[in-house]
């Protein structure tokens, strides 16, 4: 995702959830709502909201690209499995095909880049 866009997607869901949080706790604990407390309050939870928001973005960050590692060794293994199987048959066309699959995944698994 743009990096730009990104902040900006955040920086909007973070406003409105800090606003609906700050809005529950003074519903619950009218004093919360009184100048000097509501500044200091959502001081406190706009911080905390920042610590969670960051923990939870590293762990999701991080969910994905395991998930999507282990996708890309299986898929490789696969690949790997019928190259062997297409090699063993003797089958010209099916060894060729074999042959662009496993150059594929193998691609999938060690590109370098961002994707």
């Amino acid at each position: 995702m743009n990096p730009v866009l990104e902040a900006s997607i955040r920086a909007l869901v973070f406003d409105v959830v800090l606003k609906r949080a700050i809005e529950a706790a003074v519903k619950s604990v009218p004093f919360l709502g009184w100048p000097v407390v509501n500044q200091v309050v959502t001081y406190i939870v706009k911080k905390i909201l920042v610590e969670l928001y960051e923990e939870l973005s590293r762990f999701v960050s991080f969910t994905l690209i395991d998930w999507k590692t282990k996708q890309q060794q299986q898929d490789y293994e696969e690949a790997v499995a019928k190259y062997k199987a297409a090699q063993e048959s003797a089958n010209a066309e099916q060894v060729k095909q074999a042959q662009e699959t496993f150059k594929s995944t193998l691609r999938d698994l060690i590109r370098l880049q961002h994707s």
